[in-house]
């Protein structure tokens, strides 16, 4: 997760040529939280419905 934190605060100066501020990297890492239990919960969601399946 900080490598991609660091990826978007590294866009963001050369972008805006500024540090993004501490509210939009708090914004940035809830995205990145979200989109990680999203991508996992899909993945259980497959792995259960293969189960069930069988």
């Amino acid at each position: 997760m900080e490598r991609a934190l660091d990826t978007i605060r590294e866009s963001y100066v050369e972008e805006h040529g500024t540090e993004p501020s501490a509210e939009f990297m708090e914004e940035a890492r809830r995205e990145i939280i979200l989109g990680v239990a999203k991508r996992d919960r899909d993945q259980h969601r497959d792995i259960y419905d293969a189960l069930a399946d069988e």
